[in-house]
């Protein structure tokens, strides 16, 4: 009898173990489904976001602080005539030095967490050209904590050489109605 006891309790500490162990697995390879699934719809979030940064007819640039480029989206390549090999890894080739004090003030701006919208400025093309645009920033955190900031930016050039005919028509109708 006492071995009979003694053999049930080994079967039942067995099987313990064993139905213990075999949870442990079946919870890895939930979360190895649940990883998987992560995974996946991540990727998918990262081609959806890859996709809209590159059919945007905005300029869209992701900036270091210290204003180094780490992203330049083909409507700023067409917005200002710089490819993207040409300014990721260095500062925005769009700033020119009459304008650099703003831009700095605007990357303190982002860094402090201030969020810019419809900043109208002045920028360089590589022709040498200016192109008047609006802009939009805001403070991106990465996962290691570093912020960055990402800008929003729309070619207003058209919109402001309207307005400046506009203008000019009001005063030429205001001196003509002056004359009479």
């Amino acid at each position: 009898r006492d071995r009979i006891r003694a053999r049930i309790a080994e079967e039942r500490n067995f099987l313990e173990v064993l139905a213990y162990q075999c949870a442990q697995v079946l919870d890895r390879q939930r979360l190895t489904a649940r990883d998987r699934t992560t995974s996946a719809a991540l990727a998918e979030t990262g081609r959806t976001l890859a996709t809209i940064v590159a059919a945007s007819p905005a300029a869209i640039v992701l900036l270091d602080l210290d204003g180094t480029v780490r992203l330049w989206n083909p409507a700023a390549e067409q917005i200002f005539g710089w490819t993207a090999d040409e300014v990721i890894g260095r500062p925005p080739p769009v700033v020119g030095p009459d304008h650099g004090d703003e831009f700095r003030t605007h990357l303190a701006e982002i860094a402090a967490g201030r969020v810019l919208e419809g900043v109208e400025a002045r920028r360089l093309t590589r022709d040498g050209g200016l192109v008047d645009v609006a802009l939009w920033a805001a403070p991106i955190v990465r996962p290691d904590g570093a912020r960055q900031c990402i800008t929003l930016v729309v070619d207003i050039t058209d919109r402001k050489q309207a307005e400046a005919a506009a203008q000019a028509a009001d005063r030429r109708k205001d001196e003509f109605l002056a004359m009479l």
